[in-house]
């Protein structure tokens, strides 16, 4: 096919001196060499696709689970750790904007975050070696 349309868009270039079907083959010979040097990236993508599947339905539940046992814990932070917590962390604000949009110092902002964390890394320690029911 590529043979084809590349003869057809070339047709005003072919020069009666040779042959037509000399020419087409010149012109198969060319596609084939451009697809041979051309990088091979469907197969290294399905190389890489057949090597990582993904997540799995039991992780992805997993996950899920993950996340309703963090919105949960989140919601029992106080609020002067969970606000800047959330501002930082989810809605992705840096430290000196939540310091501007709360009205504290950069030090309080880093500080409530820092403890927030902590806090929430120790709840996710105890709910993965199942200490802690999931909510």
């Amino acid at each position: 096919q590529d043979t084809f349309v590349a003869a057809w868009r070339g047709l005003a270039t072919f020069r009666a001196d040779a042959a037509v079907m000399t020419w087409l083959h010149r012109i198969g010979v060319n596609e084939a060499l451009i697809r041979i040097r051309r990088p091979r990236r469907d197969a290294e993508t399905l190389r890489d696709s057949a090597q990582d599947p993904g997540p799995g339905p039991a992780e992805l539940s997993e996950n899920a689970e993950l996340g309703r046992f963090l919105a949960n814990r989140l919601r029992g932070l106080p609020p002067e750790q969970r606000i800047p917590l959330v501002l930082r962390d989810v809605a992705g604000f840096s430290n000196r904007e939540v310091a501007v949009v709360l009205d504290l110092s950069l030090t309080a902002v880093k500080s409530r975050v820092h403890r927030a964390r902590l806090w929430l890394v120790d709840e996710v320690a105890a709910w993965d070696a199942g200490r802690v029911p999931s909510a």
